[in-house]
């Protein structure tokens, strides 16, 4: 299906860019050659930034490609990021029906259930609360704050729809696909979540993981012994926090550590290889250590976890982004 980018074009037609920059995700990269095409189409001379796309906080400055401006495809604008370059932010939504698949899991939904999910859906998630409640299903969404742009969107950094509705509901339903987002909910607020894929129906409910804590506690335990520790930090601009960096360091130095601070721009295995540390703390994405863990050959902590191994902190917590 051909993708529809009338908005970007004439974003940047209005704008009076001449000269685009496009950030994409992975999933397009085979679509290159018709994203490409369409700008050319519309007179607009357009590069292709290759450097990836994780999300709205990985945004790259166009004047690097020469370029007036940015076309970020894929994700919703973070609110309370601030950039120095003009970017436009093309949403992807998918417009599969959810319907279906919601009726098929009623039966496992208590009565008060906390709707989810990604960008991708979140413009049928009132569609889905308004038919969970005619089915006597008192569904709510929570309102954003930070960097979460749409109520009931949860990224995996904020889930602050979610926690504004801990008190009000007894479970949450998340649409979406994998388990990285209901699980980080799950672990911020204790309730379980009922995971549902929109495309293939299947679905998982999800409570507080001791697998995952055992894992997390298990590379906490490793670092205790650790004397030399790399503060990792990154310059994409919704993921830099070195204040937070510059922090961690002092404390780990008052604790007796050696702790140095390193800035980087794509966190990578390839990356650290051989650098010589005894344990890594990213204070980038959640998810490079969350997720990543097993392909560095060190231990990586996020900073919260790097608190406990410090004796600043007694229990784990999820380091969510606000």
């Amino acid at each position: 299906m051909r993708l529809n980018l009338s908005d970007a074009v004439e974003w940047a037609k209005n704008n009076g860019y001449e000269r685009v920059l496009v950030q994409i995700p992975d999933a397009l990269i085979p679509r290159i050659k018709e994203i490409l095409g369409i700008f050319r189409e519309n007179e607009i001379e357009v590069r292709m930034w290759m450097g990836g796309n994780f999300g709205a906080c990985d945004t790259v400055n166009p004047e690097i490609a020469g370029c007036d401006a940015l076309i970020h495809i894929g994700h919703a604008e973070m609110p309370n990021i601030r950039l120095n370059y003009p970017v436009y932010f093309h949403e992807l939504r998918d417009d599969v029906d959810l319907i279906p698949v919601v009726k098929k899991v009623i039966s496992e939904l208590e009565k008060d259930v906390g709707l989810l999910t990604t960008v991708q859906h979140v413009h049928k998630l009132r569609e889905v609360q308004g038919f969970l409640k005619d089915e006597g299903i008192n569904a709510l969404v929570g309102n954003p704050t930070g960097r979460v742009k749409y109520p009931g969107q949860v990224l995996g950094c904020n889930f602050s729809p979610a926690l504004m509705l801990r008190s009000k509901v007894s479970m949450y339903l998340y649409i979406g696909t994998g388990r990285f987002h209901p699980l980080g909910v799950a672990m911020v607020t204790g309730k379980k979540v009922l995971a549902l894929d929109p495309h293939t129906g299947k679905h998982e409910l999800i409570e507080q993981d001791d697998r995952f804590l055992r894992v997390r506690y298990g590379l906490i335990a490793k670092a205790m012994d650790a004397e030399n520790f790399a503060i990792l930090v990154s310059i994409k601009p919704g993921q830099e926090r070195m204040n937070m960096a510059l922090e961690l360091k002092k404390k780990a130095e008052e604790k007796g550590k050696n702790a140095d601070i390193l800035v980087i721009d794509r966190i990578s295995p390839d990356a650290l290889f051989g650098s010589g540390y005894d344990a890594y703390v990213s204070t980038a994405c959640p998810r490079i250590a969350l997720d990543d863990y097993m392909n560095y050959d060190r231990p990586i902590l996020t900073a919260m976890e790097f608190e406990i191994v410090l004796g600043i902190r007694k229990e784990w917590a999820m380091d969510c982004m606000m």
